[in-house]
């Protein structure tokens, strides 16, 4: 190989079938002083990552080597899951509904991938927060009560109730949709985190959530 790039072999294809079973120190970039993170195993023999011999490192231009890997095609199947769930909201306040959108997860049969819960409402938001202590969502909403009152003249939209713009300012300041990644089948929440629907309105309503669940089987 010289600094030009790769040697003919690798250029040409030739020789590539029988090096891309190869299977040794060169999946462990580095343990040889000469690959990135020198010293530190980057990799190890996995099916999918096949290490190419020395003659094929390229050099870059900052002098380091970088190991080329070929990488298989994925044989697994691709998995999209997508259903609405209606939530009855009693008034203002935080309503956990982990256990709707877990249900949802299980249902789509999904391992590996993301979840994205979607509210289809401007007066009501998303949050991820404590499910242990009650008080704790209860100093929230009086938080953002305090920070977005009723009642201020500058609001013009004020046809629906001295309630509606507010609502709208706060689902502004939270979020309309959640991302949360699903691992092993289930949502990779931690120990003390819920998903909640915050609902800005005082008189309540029915809210729509759309659950997107997608990823590998």
């Amino acid at each position: 190989l010289d600094r030009r790039g790769l040697g003919k072999a690798a250029r040409t294809g030739q020789g590539q079938n029988a090096e891309a079973s190869a299977c040794g120190p060169l999946d462990k970039l580095g343990t040889n002083g000469s690959g990135i993170g020198q010293g530190t195993p980057y990799g190890t023999c996995t099916p999918g990552f096949v290490g190419w011999p020395e003659r094929k490192r390229r050099w870059l231009s900052t002098g380091r080597r970088v190991a080329l890997r070929q990488i298989a095609p994925y044989t697994g199947r691709t998995m999209n899951h997508h259903q609405s769930l209606v939530v009855p909201t009693p008034g203002q306040g935080l309503q956990e509904v982990t256990s709707a959108i877990t249900d949802v997860v299980l249902e789509s049969g999904v391992r590996t991938g993301l979840c994205t819960v979607f509210v289809r409402h401007t007066s009501a938001s998303l949050v991820i927060q404590e499910n242990a202590d009650p008080s704790a969502r209860g100093d929230l909403e009086a938080f953002l009560a305090r920070l977005v009152p009723e009642g201020d003249p500058l609001y013009q939209h004020t046809a629906e109730g001295a309630d509606d713009m507010p609502a709208h300012v706060k689902s502004a300041l939270t979020s309309t949709s959640l991302p949360i990644p699903v691992i092993d089948g289930a949502l990779a929440l931690g120990t003390w985190q819920g998903i909640y629907l915050w609902e800005h309105r005082r008189q309540g309503s029915r809210r729509e959530l759309i659950v997107m669940v997608s990823g590998e089987e």
